[in-house]
């Protein structure tokens, strides 16, 4: 039974991605300016350096850890960058987008957590229907 899940899920993930790769031979993220990319990251970064700040504020991590920080950098732009993409998609203005892209920065993981955990819903609801 578990089998039959597993293969029904991933064969869910591949029909949900192959529309995303069509989309994404339509709109190449190489051809956007580099001014917007520049927006969006530093909305993101930004968005890193609050969320590290409040956790050493918290108590969470050390201020002096420089991984912690570089973690919570490459985090929140892997976040900030897949909400930039997701807005863009949808079609939503620039400056909300890169709003968005902070929040988001902001989050860092707790930001994909929430993405894997919509998706997988959305996988499994479409498993039922089958």
């Amino acid at each position: 039974m578990t089998d039959m899940r597993t293969i029904a899920t991933l064969a869910l993930c591949i029909a949900l991605i192959a529309p995303i790769a069509a989309w994404a031979q339509a709109r190449d993220p190489l051809n956007y300016p580099l001014r917007q990319y520049a927006v969006v990251l530093t909305m993101t970064l930004l968005g890193g350096l609050a969320g590290w700040y409040a956790k050493v504020r918290k108590g969470e991590i050390s201020s002096s850890s420089l991984f912690a920080l570089i973690g919570e950098m490459t985090t929140s732009a892997l976040a900030g960058l897949g909400s930039f993409f997701i807005c863009d998609h949808l079609g939503v203005p620039i400056g909300i987008t890169a709003a968005v892209a902070g929040l988001c920065g902001y989050m860092g993981g707790r930001a994909i957590e929430m993405a894997e955990r919509a998706l997988q819903q959305r996988i499994e609801r479409l498993a039922a229907k089958e």
